[in-house]
């Protein structure tokens, strides 16, 4: 590394603002001069001192103190709990810490900085609670130093987005694009469009992908063009961001499309008196047309799929649902209904629940997803898209009615997913399936056995709300007797009940001892 006296004589005293600094054992006797004077008395002290093999230790500045933190630390009495969680002691709670340290206004203890310092995998959710004595630590350490530049530093200027766009990597250049148009969507606009045609594929993609957390319906002309993008992934990415935009010429020919192919009717009832009765038609190209291509629609299915079941799935995910309830004035149940009798049903509901998630239309999604917990092979595959597609009472109630029902694995997808804190109804209700299915299994080593119950235990201890937290503690009592000395279980179960027992009782006294 080049010394520091070095780099003042290259680029020149005046130029530098502070003398520079060798070893403090030369610095101390040099005699006072001018600036010039002082750099060359350095390099030929600095030469004597290297030949008679002294080591090459800079003087270093003396480093100012920590500030004083006005948070204070969290609890002593936590202090175990805390060391436990920073380590990784305790799966999890590291995330349910942080915000409630956060809404009690405190921070990390002093001793646990340089553990959370050094662990690169568990920065981001700490560095919320280190405090100033941790940013203060941090700046003595360069990778440590860098973490914090790198999340507080970033340059918004346009000057160094425009920048970044012209020399960085592909990278670089789609968020400093997605960046621009926050601030001139058209200027931006026409920068893509310039450089697009000379671009390879991967990176044309990486550009367009970078128009979807900003799309208006001002991009829509560019995004026309990119159907006739040579690359075929550009062109399908194309068409996605287009039906994205109710109004593009794409989704009024899709709605087209749709209506050509399935077809809503009415005919008389077979009784004399009753009203006229639904009816549906659908009817599929034998060969998939060329404008259906351009629009994004893929010729060649996966194996197990017909080729026109496939197009029809395509072009009914583009299909806006609420077309048809407007059009026939139907319910989703009652149009679904008709959908799920057609020979064409796995296309036609696999196609709406795509529909329903992209369009986010909690009215289909809803009856889409009660189709598929109950067991439809269509829309296995979708469901759990379908679980965040609807409104979170249609959720929580079908989360409720799977428990009930003992269908565990099946909430269990959406429950990993369900932030904290989770609805009171859900806590009670999954802690009232739990014990009805214990009650079922005589020994420990059946319970332990049961590891969808485990898993979703544990996520429950830790993402249920505090005044819930009563309801779970018969769930950690009976994982508690299993470490007695009379359950010879594998190291596995063993772990894992070990591991439910240390949570609730750290949730316990963290609740106890930093109440909010």
């Amino acid at each position: 590394m080049m010394q520091d006296w070095i780099r003042t004589a290259l680029v020149g005293t005046a130029n530098v603002s502070q003398d520079a600094a060798t070893v403090a054992d030369i610095d101390a006797l040099l005699p006072a001069g001018r600036r010039e004077q002082r750099i060359l008395w350095q390099a030929g002290a600095f030469a004597t001192y290297v030949n008679a093999g002294q080591p090459l230790v800079a003087a270093t500045p003396a480093v100012a103190p920590a500030p004083e933190d006005v948070l204070p630390e969290t609890p002593l009495a936590l202090d175990s709990i805390m060391a436990a969680a920073v380590n990784g002691e305790i799966a999890g709670l590291g995330e349910w810490l942080v915000p409630r340290m956060l809404q009690a206004q405190r921070r990390l203890p002093a001793s646990l900085l340089p553990a959370v310092l050094t662990k690169t995998a568990t920065w981001q959710v700490w560095q919320p609670v280190i405090g100033l004595r941790g940013h203060w630590l941090a700046a003595q350490h360069p990778d440590w130093q860098r973490r914090l530049v790198a999340r507080s530093d970033a340059d918004m200027s346009e000057a160094a987005l425009l920048r970044d766009w012209n020399e960085g990597d592909t990278a670089t250049r789609a968020a400093a694009l997605a960046a621009l148009r926050t601030l001139d969507a058209a200027k931006a606009r026409e920068l893509l469009a310039a450089i697009l045609p000379k671009e390879k594929a991967e990176q044309r993609l990486a550009f367009v992908q970078a128009l979807a957390s900003t799309l208006h319906a001002d991009d829509e002309a560019l995004l026309e063009s990119l159907l006739d993008d040579r690359g075929q992934a550009v062109r399908k990415y194309a068409a996605d961001l287009l039906a994205r935009l109710p109004s593009s010429a794409l989704m009024r020919r899709m709605k087209e499309r749709a209506d050509t192919c399935v077809r809503w009717g009415k005919s008389a009832g077979i009784v004399l008196g009753l009203g006229k009765k639904l009816t549906l038609t659908v009817e599929i190209p034998n060969d998939l047309p060329k404008d259906w291509v351009r629009d994004g629609i893929g010729e060649t299915p996966v194996r197990g799929e017909g080729k026109r079941a496939y197009w029809l799935r395509q072009l009914l995910a583009f299909h806006a649902p609420r077309n048809w309830t407007d059009a026939t004035g139907e319910t989703p149940e009652s149009l679904l209904e008709l959908l799920s009798k057609d020979e064409w049903s796995d296309a036609l509901l696999a196609g709406c629940a795509e529909a329903a998630c992209h369009h986010a239309n909690t009215e289909w999604a809803a009856p889409l997803l009660r189709l598929a917990t109950s067991g439809s092979a269509a829309l296995r595959l979708h469901q759990d898209r379908l679980w965040h597609a609807v409104t979170p009472t249609v959720r929580d109630a079908e989360l409720c009615q799977q428990l009930k029902r003992g269908n565990v694995r099946t909430a269990h997808a959406c429950l990993r997913e369900l932030a904290a804190p989770w609805p009171s109804e859900v806590t009670r209700t999954f802690a009232q399936t739990f014990l009805v299915d214990e009650q079922q299994r005589r020994t420990p080593e059946e319970l332990l056995q049961r590891y969808d119950l485990a898993d979703i235990a544990q996520l429950a201890l830790l993402r249920a709300a505090d005044a819930d937290l009563p309801l779970l503690s018969p769930i950690a009592d009976l994982y508690a007797g299993c470490l007695s000395n009379a359950f010879a279980g594998t190291p596995s179960m063993l772990n894992r009940a070990r591991e439910i027992v240390a949570l609730i009782h750290a949730k316990q006294t963290v609740i106890k001892e930093m109440p909010l």
